[in-house]
């Protein structure tokens, strides 16, 4: 089973048109105000109660801040989930990011299905894992 990566059905243009990015320091920006609380200039998003990630709600949606800044600056959705080169999930300079490479970044951890289906890839991968696992056995 795949990942759950879901794919925010908004346009570059239009990202970049109510947005700002500096892929320096990691900030957005609104660039216009789409509602009475967001003023042109004002920080975009925030940081989601629990995970520690930072998201940004544009068009309705509750998008990721990694997953927006690297479409922001590739204007292509990420097909597989971005990863921090440091390991601070708060650090969404562009140059900290990374995409997810080999079966990791292809499943839902969440559910158990997901867990499931990363195992059976990860051992199809790594032929002599599962065979010193069936050694032990």
């Amino acid at each position: 089973m795949k990942g759950k990566i879901s794919i925010p059905n908004i346009s570059h243009d239009r990202v970049k048109e109510v947005l700002g990015y500096n892929p320096a320091t990691g900030d957005f920006v609104w660039k216009v105000s789409l509602a009475k609380n967001v003023k042109v200039g004002t920080p975009a998003g925030g940081t989601a109660k629990g995970n520690g990630y930072k998201y940004v709600t544009v068009g309705g949606m509750e998008i990721p801040a990694a997953r927006l800044a690297w479409f922001y600056m590739t204007g292509e959705w990420p097909r597989t989930k971005v990863q921090f080169i440091n390991g601070d999930k708060t650090d969404i300079r562009y140059s900290n990011l990374t995409l997810s490479v080999g079966v990791h970044g292809e499943f839902d951890f969440k559910s158990r299905d997901g867990r499931t289906e990363y195992l059976r890839a990860y051992r199809k991968a790594n032929p002599e894992i599962e065979k010193a696992r069936s050694l032990r056995e």
